[in-house]
C-alpha cells in the first residue's frame, strides 16, 4: 500500500524504478547489504548468546 501511493504521489517515483541509480549509489547498496545485514547480523548474534540475555528480545528495551 505505501509503494502505490508513493508511486501515485511522489513526484519522479516512476523513474526511480528503473534501477539508474549510477554507480556510487549501487556500491553504497550493496556495502550496506554486505557489511551492515550480513555480517553485522552473523558478528551480533554469538554475543547474545554469550550476554545475560540469551536471546534478543527475550528482555524488554522499556523497564519502567
Amino acid at each position: 500500500m505505501l509503494l502505490t501511493a508513493a508511486l501515485a504521489f511522489e513526484p519522479g517515483a516512476d523513474s526511480a524504478l528503473s534501477g539508474d541509480w549510477g554507480t556510487v549509489a549501487w556500491l553504497g547498496w550493496f556495502f550496506l547489504v554486505i557489511f551492515g545485514s550480513l555480517i553485522g547480523y552473523t558478528t551480533f548474534m554469538p554475543c547474545c548468546g554469550t550476554s545475560a540475555h540469551a536471546a534478543p528480545g527475550a528482555m524488554p528495551s522499556f523497564r519502567p
